[in-house]
């Protein structure tokens, strides 16, 4: 993840997983052909037989379960196949993040291929607000649509189903959220998450539920090979930037799907690495999480929400690249926004001491964009942290949470101070009337201080072993690529190595990158760490042996393969 880390330069310390290849790991490494720091790599994710670890290194669609195991997916099923064959109109609601669109383009397209009639419909941000609105019904009557499908969103709207019934108008609800409440009275509600719902796997992304009930509705005519060939790119786009747990089902998804990603079967996607500078054939998971996913954000954040979808929907190059070049220029307006409302929310809280949860407002802040500054004062500040954006005396808030403090159900113990809200554990978004915020910023902050009393309130860098530089081989670094993409539930494996000495000097390049090459036991390695040059005068001036955490990645240049160690953190050994 490419963080700044210029404020854990007082890092206290790292969490070591275990110490080192076990005997059980041996015994996996023997049987499967893996280094055993692979193996252990694998136990530490709970992968203990070889059957599991083969799996997980080489996923297939046998491992995918049976759509119909999901609860109202018969209904809805029968309901969309009715639409279909009536010739009626049918709305796909989707929602203007990645996993919105990615879902939208999916369910259409299948309804579509089966010649039915599909409109799309994701909604503005800032005049609609999130997921399925009273702006879809009024879409859905100029369109004399008779049954909607919400994609990635509907679980949170019962009183717009409800409205939708009144206009005559079907619904069928396909979701990956928490329930807030109640079912909502849709006539069918798909989502693994509903406490009724005995599906197996309950983590998939919205894009993973629409492709379930697609291939419900094609099944057995089409197999699910097929319509995985077709759609396995947008599964595993949608997953990776939706940061879902990458196991099980999304693990399949996403690891199949990079390299169909990879190929570029659809112009959109080509054309969006071709402007955010990516090599033909060459894709990893960051570039999904961080480059492509952005960008495709970034048309919803700033009130443009068809952009996104018209890119994949898209079929010629030269229109598609037009469309990825203004994906990425209001990538850039983004990012000077982020850096804006960052300055003042970071002014604010130096003047003060750092409440338990962080709750700012103005009515300056873009509602777009400032999801992603409370993610990045929970990186700063290691508190769950709350920015919301004022309006005629109503406020959009963007809720991010360290583990351990679940900020949806925070909101949920103070529902009857919000208009509305939803989300995930660490992830939340709502609306409130201006006058509330004191109280609410009061009791989340008391909510908040019962949880941090028995939690680090500062973040530790978790390590799986401690590696020495000798085993930091080419053939390693290449195994761990293995173990992509790498994501929640999955993360990238980070080692310690210790009695490192400093081999010339530490530089600093292009994007605040640190460089520096170390040497223990006769054995080199270049080192580089993101957003680390803080580090390098440090390293210049104090001198003496470093501790290093850091991923071995593989770096080629001009058809030479080297291994170097990616940074996650330094200390200085006589500290």
């Amino acid at each position: 993840m490419r963080r700044d880390f210029s404020h854990l330069l007082s890092q206290p310390g790292w969490k070591r997983i275990s110490p080192g290849p076990s005997a059980e790991a041996i015994t996996l490494s023997q049987q499967t052909g893996i280094f055993p720091q692979t193996a252990q790599l694998c136990i530490n994710r709970g992968l203990g037989s070889e059957e599991e670890v083969r799996q997980f290194l080489s996923p297939n669609p046998s491992l995918l379960h049976d759509p119909f195991l999901m609860k109202d997916m018969d209904k809805a099923v029968e309901r969309l196949r009715a639409a279909v064959k009536n010739g009626e109109n049918i709305l796909v609601c989707g929602d203007y993040d990645v996993d919105g669109i990615t879902s939208t383009f999916l369910l259409g397209r299948v309804i579509e291929s089966l010649d039915g009639h599909a409109t799309y419909f994701i909604p503005d941000r800032m005049r609609d607000g999130y997921g399925f609105s009273q702006r879809a019904l009024e879409v859905a009557r100029e369109k004399e649509v008779s049954l909607i499908v919400t994609v990635d969103c509907g679980v949170s709207s019962a009183s717009e189903i409800r409205s939708a019934s009144s206009m005559s108008i079907d619904v069928i609800v396909t979701d990956h959220h928490e329930v807030p409440g109640d079912i909502p009275p849709a006539c069918a509600v798909v989502n693994p998450r509903r406490p009724d719902c005995p599906y197996p796997f309950k983590e998939l992304a919205g894009v993973g539920v629409a492709y379930k009930l697609a291939l419900a509705l094609v099944l057995p005519e089409v197999s699910e090979r097929e319509i995985l060939d077709e759609y396995l790119d947008v599964l595993a786009l949608g997953a990776i930037a939706d940061l879902v747990p990458l196991v099980g089902e999304n693990r399949v998804f996403a690891k199949l799907g990079m390299d169909s990603l990879r190929q570029g079967k659809r112009k959109g996607i080509t054309a969006l690495k071709e402007v955010a500078g990516i090599k033909k054939g060459e894709l990893d998971w960051e570039d999904i999480a961080f480059v492509l996913g952005p960008r495709i954000n970034a048309a919803g954040r700033l009130g443009d929400s068809d952009s996104g979808l018209r890119l994949l929907l898209e079929e010629d190059y030269e229109s598609a690249l037009m469309l990825a070049q203004l994906l990425d220029g209001m990538n850039q307006t983004r990012r000077k926004l982020d850096e804006e409302i960052l300055d003042e929310a970071n002014a604010e809280l130096q003047a003060d001491t750092i409440p338990p949860c962080i709750v700012l407002s103005s009515e300056r802040w873009h509602p777009g964009v400032i999801g992603v500054v409370s993610s990045k004062l929970v990186d700063t500040y290691w508190r769950p942290s709350i920015l919301i954006s004022l309006s005629g005396g109503i406020g959009r808030g963007s809720a991010r949470s360290i583990p351990g403090f679940d900020i949806t159900k925070a909101l949920g113990a103070n529902r009857d101070l919000l208009i509305s809200y939803g989300g995930h554990p660490r992830a939340a978004g709502f609306s409130i009337h201006k006058s509330q915020i004191p109280s609410l910023k009061a009791r989340l902050g008391d909510l908040a201080a019962g949880v941090l009393e028995s939690a680090e309130t500062v973040p530790s860098i978790e390590t799986e072993m401690e590696l020495m530089l000798p085993s930091c081989s080419n053939a390693f670094a290449e195994e761990l690529i293995q173990l992509s993409p790498f994501g929640p539930g999955n993360p990238e494996p980070v080692f310690e190595v210790h009695g490192c000495d400093l081999v010339g000097r530490a530089v600093t390049g292009r994007r605040s990158t640190l460089r520096m090459a170390v040497q223990r036991d006769g054995v080199v390695r270049e080192c580089f760490g993101f957003g680390m040059a803080p580090f390098a005068s440090m390293v210049n001036t104090k001198g003496g042996r470093i501790s290093l955490a850091f991923t071995p990645v593989v770096n080629q240049w001009r058809g030479e393969k080297r291994v170097q160690l990616k940074l996650k953190d330094l200390k200085f050994e006589d500290d």
